[in-house]
């Protein structure tokens, strides 16, 4: 990284050392890189005014693999409340998953509707999962899919929105069948 400090030094820092050069030219090392981690997150102080970063960039991977699904929370219509079950039941799925899969979910107090026989059915709230694996499909997703799938038609197979974003189509549909 290299940052402008107050008196108008410029520090280039590294993991390894920092280098210091001042206005009028002069040069300090420091050979212990605690600059750089300090820069990286020390947490409640400025040290100076960032002008550059190097990056390493890491390969992407062979393939990608993701989940998503939209859960409606509340449908006034059918006097039904999912969110405490919703909550619950991903919970325990989150910590039954293989490390090797990521994600996130998005929780929305937002009234929106769905089509349903021709009209409009109105709902407030919202649950979105999204789950990727970073690399080539390999089999093992089976099983996570399955988790998902399996959990979310047992309980709302009427009101679930499960889509699929990978070239792997053919295999999430097997197992959402009508429900994509």
């Amino acid at each position: 990284m290299k940052v402008v400090l107050a008196d108008g030094s410029i520090a280039v820092a590294t993991p390894e050392r920092t280098v210091i050069t001042s206005p009028e030219g002069n040069v300090k090392y420091d050979e212990t890189g605690d600059f750089f981690w300090a820069l990286r997150g020390g947490g409640g102080s400025t040290f100076g005014v960032a002008v550059s970063f190097l990056f390493k960039l890491h390969p992407m991977p062979t393939g990608m693999v993701v989940f998503s699904t939209y859960v409606p929370l509340e449908i006034p219509k059918y006097l039904l409340d999912y969110y405490n079950e919703v909550m619950t039941g991903y919970e325990q799925i989150l910590h039954t998953l293989p490390s090797n899969w990521g994600g996130y979910w998005i929780l929305s107090n937002v009234p929106a509707s769905f089509p349903e026989n021709g009209q409009d059915t109105y709902f407030k709230g919202s649950f979105q999962l999204f789950m990727n694996k970073f690399g080539p499909w390999d089999g093992t997703e089976e099983d996570t899919f399955s988790l998902m799938t399996d959990w979310l038609k047992s309980k709302y197979e009427r009101f679930i929105i499960t889509t699929d974003k990978t070239v792997y189509y053919a295999t999430f549909k097997l197992h959402t069948k009508n429900y994509v």
